[in-house]
């Protein structure tokens, strides 16, 4: 008498056939399927982050904050703006977010209680007005940065420093190309603007505080903070 044939039945080969099982399962347990995506989601917004998402308006700073989270944390980040999160409430799944206060504040209602967003604290320019020329002799001080709103910002910090007896310029650096600013004497440039502007004196302005980093390491990996320590 031969083999009986195996009657168990075949397991998903892959995550469709997998989902899809699930939702057949789910069905013959008389669930719906809008209790079912609810516990889903439920199940994911509960565990770890495995990335982390800025969410900032503006493309250029969006695009400085990124980098300078890159650099200096071993972790996967993604960035977006608040309209497009608002617009997908499914981006806050296995994601940390790190945004301005502001922004926190808006999108609180889709980011799980269990994993606050973590706020983003701009670095001071104190050690930085110090470098600006205290003589007599007129220099001419610059800010370069992909981003306009960071110029803007900028320009408040470094005005009482420069007052009357300074020339203050602001360059707004494309996303691709280098900028030379020959009679410049410094400038200080954003971390994506630093390696493309060519200047006599260029100063390296670093956005997010180092300790706002250091914060953010500890709440993607509170247990083993080794793993995304600061470089």
């Amino acid at each position: 008498m031969g083999a009986r044939a195996d009657s168990r039945p075949a397991s998903p080969s892959n995550l469709d056939e997998f989902i899809n099982e699930t939702i057949q399962r789910a069905k013959q347990m008389g669930y719906s399927l809008q209790a079912l995506t609810e516990r889903v989601r439920d199940h994911l917004l509960a565990q770890p982050p495995d990335h982390i998402l800025i969410v900032e308006d503006e493309p250029g700073l969006r695009a400085i904050i990124r980098w300078e989270v890159e650099k200096k944390l071993a972790y996967p980040v993604e960035s977006c703006s608040p309209k497009e999160f608002a617009a997908r409430p499914g981006l806050a799944v296995g994601a940390q977010i790190f945004a301005p206060n502001h922004i926190i504040e808006m999108v609180k209602p889709l980011v799980p209680p269990n994993r606050p967003s973590v706020p983003i604290t701009f670095s001071g320019a104190d050690e930085h007005i110090e470098l600006i020329p205290s003589s007599r002799k007129v220099s001419v001080i610059a800010t370069a940065s992909v981003s306009g709103r960071l110029l803007k910002t900028a320009r408040g910090l470094f005005a009482p420093a420069i007052g009357r007896r300074h020339t203050f310029k602001e360059f707004l650096v494309p996303s691709n190309g280098r900028v030379d600013l020959p009679g410049i004497d410094v400038a200080f440039c954003d971390s994506l603007a630093m390696p493309v502007v060519a200047c006599a004196r260029k100063i390296h302005y670093q956005f997010v505080a180092t300790s706002c980093l250091e914060h953010l390491a500890t709440a993607v990996s509170p247990v083993s903070v080794e793993r995304t320590k600061i470089r």
